[in-house]
């Protein structure tokens, strides 16, 4: 009980935005970590628009949301929030979808479906606008874990999309498949590549994909990319990950290293860009000493000690992981928020009518 309470009070130390009126549903299948609920769906279902849902460390089937919800887990790797069969995340009517969610801190290890088609629906109400998905994992490396976020064809399309400081470790299989063109402002940032494909279906999205300041590792001999149509990928760093399956799109000041083909597609299938650095070492400060190579891990510090590295991004930012708008040396395993230490109740009973004060201890983390 004390850990489920410890991620209770976490919430209440932390500027997490929601409503005044918001409840909080806790949900555990650990016999020795009791909640309200022992599974996710449960308490999606008894939740309203703008509840938050805490997720203590265990394997969870997936769920159905047509709510606005935040979602944390209580972690990535040890202890994980692991999700094991498909999760959906749909629109029901005109006026009821899961629009506005937020995933934090879990890890996929199976199908994540953004769907914002509906029953009768037509045109342009056929959308799921405005999520998040910040510190989760998803994997994608077998036929038994394939953590692959798609986005179903749609008439309204999909726009105000942010994935940061996510991991997509891949293998044969997708960690991103968009099967629809309409697409406004998906961006994925500061997130961790790991021999991971991104499909678009040769989909012209008109430019409403951006990959910003992500690193790609262990994709080579194959492409990081299939069927890629007009898309922006800047500040990112390709380390023996090959940068093709790409066309009509945009490559501006991003990085090659250890690729069999290091030059980026300029000039071929209309991909356009400039400022990219070709076979350029970053000199990653804790990462397998070149020409080895090796998979992400949690212990590796992406921080470049490449002085180049640091000013050649868009506008001079840094390329890579440690610039952008969500900069870090590596994903985090934990949900950014504090973590409660120490509860002291000071006495041992309180009259009816009293207040019971309760002293609380914290440790900030990042």
């Amino acid at each position: 009980m004390k850990n489920l309470l410890t991620l209770f009070f976490t919430l209440a130390l932390v500027g997490i935005s929601y409503s005044a009126f918001a409840n909080i549903w806790t949900v555990s299948n650990n016999a020795n970590r009791p909640a309200q609920y022992t599974t996710i769906q449960g308490a999606i279902d008894t939740a309203a628009n703008g509840d938050t849902i805490l997720i203590t460390a265990g394997s969870y089937s997936g769920f159905t949301s047509i709510k606005q919800l935040v979602m944390i887990g209580e972690g990535i790797a040890s202890p994980e929030v692991r999700i094991t069969n498909y999760s959906y995340i749909n629109r029901f009517t005109p006026s009821v979808s899961a629009a506005g969610s937020k995933f934090i801190s879990i890890r996929f290890n199976w199908y994540v479906i953004i769907d914002g088609n509906y029953s009768g629906g037509t045109g342009g109400l056929e959308t799921i606008d405005d999520l998040l998905f910040e510190r989760c994992y998803f994997v994608s490396n077998s036929s038994s874990n394939r953590g692959e976020v798609r986005y179903n064809g749609s008439d309204g399309g999909y726009s105000n999309h942010t994935y940061r400081n996510c991991v997509f470790y891949g293998g044969q299989y997708r960690t991103f498949e968009f099967l629809d063109t309409e697409m406004t402002n998906i961006l994925i940032t500061n997130c961790v590549f790991n021999n991971a494909i991104v499909d678009g279906n040769n989909n012209n999205v008109n430019g409403g994909i951006i990959l910003r300041n992500n690193i790609f590792l262990v994709r080579t001999p194959s492409c990081a990319f299939e069927a890629m149509n007009n898309v922006l990928i800047e500040n990112n760093i390709f380390y023996r990950s090959e940068v093709c399956g790409l066309s009509n799109s945009t490559l501006n000041n991003n990085l090659t290293f250890l690729n069999n083909v290091p030059a980026f597609p300029i000039g071929t299938s209309g991909n356009v860009g400039s400022g990219n650095l070709v076979d350029i070492d970053p000199e990653f400060t804790t990462y397998a000493t070149p020409p080895a190579v090796a998979n992400w891990s949690l212990s590796h510090d992406y921080t470049p000690q490449n002085a180049l590295v640091d000013t050649s991004g868009t506008n001079g930012t840094a390329i890579g992981l440690t610039g952008g708008s969500a900069p870090t040396k590596n994903v985090k395993k934990y949900p950014k928020i504090p973590v409660v230490t120490e509860v002291n109740i000071p006495v041992s009973s309180v009259p009816v009518g009293g207040t019971l004060q309760i002293n609380l201890k914290a440790n900030t983390r990042d």
